[in-house]
């Protein structure tokens, strides 16, 4: 019975190193689609978009992607206007500029990270597109980490 005992107690010793010593469980990589006002831009014309809002509080980087097509030839840049804030209501006027270059009606996708390190908030403002086609099918993600 003794034996028995300090077999017992030599297991709960040992899971309970294995629990201590354990890393926390790694952080979920989640990507979410931003919900924007529009998801055209006419040929040669500048949007306003007046949703587009991503929460990164609790973020330290972020990264966010683009994907859209033109509706005809083209292959000019198409800039996407994203701006900082700490409130989510005033935005920053010196935006960060995502560029996708246009390959006609193919889609086409642009990524890139921002360190958002004391700001609470990005939206995408505007998309100017200086092409001679309307750009179509515009899909804005972006990828944050949320804990389990």
């Amino acid at each position: 019975m003794k034996t028995l005992r300090s077999l017992l107690a030599l297991i709960l010793a040992v899971v309970a190193i294995v629990a201590i010593l354990t890393p926390p469980p790694a952080q979920a990589y989640d990507a979410d689609t931003v919900t924007l006002s529009t998801n055209s831009v006419a040929a040669t014309t500048t949007n306003l978009t007046t949703t587009g809002k991503i929460y990164v509080g609790n973020q330290s980087q972020v990264a966010v992607q683009v994907a859209a097509n033109l509706a005809g030839s083209g292959t000019s840049v198409v800039g996407f206007k994203i701006e900082h804030s700490v409130d989510g209501t005033n935005f920053a006027q010196s935006p960060h500029t995502l560029l996708l270059t246009a390959n006609g009606t193919n889609t086409v996708y642009a990524l890139t990270n921002f360190s958002v390190v004391g700001y609470g908030w990005l939206n995408v403002s505007s998309i100017t597109n200086p092409n001679a086609s309307a750009v179509t099918n515009i899909v804005v993600r972006y990828g944050d980490k949320k804990e389990f």
